[in-house]
């Protein structure tokens, strides 16, 4: 069985959720400025949250492990 460490999964969660937000937002159909009023969130969580799922994708392609 292959152990994780508490704090890699926490990251990989928070990962997956923020890559699932983004998803919406591309779904809904709205501009990213309405679509974080309607959501409650700040401009510079969405673009921090945004620069982090990029990073880890770009992390995976390369084979590399995510620093986030």
């Amino acid at each position: 069985m292959i152990e994780m460490k508490p704090d890699i999964v926490k990251k990989e969660y928070r990962l997956q959720e923020w890559s699932e937000m983004l998803q919406s937002q591309k779904q809904s159909g709205l501009t990213v400025k309405q679509w974080r009023e309607e959501h409650e969130i700040r401009d510079n969580a969405y673009y921090y949250r945004l620069r982090k799922v990029r990073e880890a994708a770009c992390a995976l392609l390369k084979g590399t492990p995510s620093s986030y």
